[in-house]
């Protein structure tokens, strides 16, 4: 065998098996404590005094995480997100994020939490938690209406949840894990072949005013896997192809 094709096809192999990720736990020198819009391209639609913040409250990992608080401020922002267009303008076959989040006893059950997906179509995927042991995700793609999905063994008020959320382009799946607990979500239209926006979420369930919420969020991780299949396929075919002429 041709030991320059060789080496090559084993750096094709390598290179098709990589993995794009992102990960934090929010700690320092990377974030310091105060607003979150901003900090390692992060951003938030915070107006007045912010409702996404990295905290030294406290943290399941490390000594920071990100605090959700609508105690006092005027005006509160939903959601929280990074920039992942590395993995959406490379779309990929499959996408997967994850985080914890802890929920306080003081936090009003009406404020939820959890994690939306917004792809480069219509479609969306969205699911959350409340501090008791409810478990709710909108169980059509695109749609804001929730419905509960699932139940916790133990109530997450106190605690630190594990939450995850799959998807694959290809067949157009898309699952979740809370604590261990596997939901089936809605799957993705035909429409949809890349996300555009992963975001921690907070989510309101009446009475929309006169209750506030407080959580904390840890260990993001987000994670898009480039198709190795084609590539490993043209790598091995080529050193077959050389193999072959070599033994002729």
């Amino acid at each position: 065998m041709n030991k320059t094709l060789f080496a090559a096809a084993l750096a094709v192999l390598a290179v098709g098996a990589q993995a794009q990720v992102y990960s934090t736990s929010f700690e320092a020198p990377t974030f310091s404590v105060g607003d979150l819009n901003g900090q390692d391209g992060w951003s938030s639609t915070n107006s007045g005094t912010p409702t996404w913040t990295i905290s030294g409250d406290r943290a399941k990992t490390g000594t920071q995480s990100v605090k959700w608080s609508d105690a006092g401020v005027p005006s509160t922002s939903s959601f929280a997100w990074r920039d992942v267009s590395s993995f959406a303008t490379n779309p990929v076959p499959g996408l997967t994020a994850s985080f914890s989040v802890f929920i306080e006893q003081n936090s009003a059950a009406s404020r939820r939490f959890g994690f939306d997906v917004f792809y480069d179509s219509s479609d969306w995927t969205r699911l959350v938690i409340d501090k008791n042991t409810g478990i709710f995700a909108n169980t059509n793609i695109g749609s804001g209406t929730l419905s509960q999905v699932g139940t916790l063994g133990t109530a997450a008020a106190g605690r630190w949840v594990d939450i995850s959320v799959s998807i694959n382009f290809v067949t157009r799946a898309v699952s979740a894990k809370v604590d261990g607990i596997n939901i089936a979500m809605p799957s993705l239209s035909a429409a949809t072949t890349q996300a555009s926006d992963i975001d921690l979420f907070r989510g309101l369930n009446n009475p929309l005013s006169g209750e506030t919420g407080l959580a904390y969020f840890d260990d993001v991780t987000y994670e898009a896997v480039p198709e190795p299949t084609t590539m490993a396929l043209l790598a091995l075919g080529a050193v077959v192809a050389n193999r072959r002429r070599n033994k002729r």
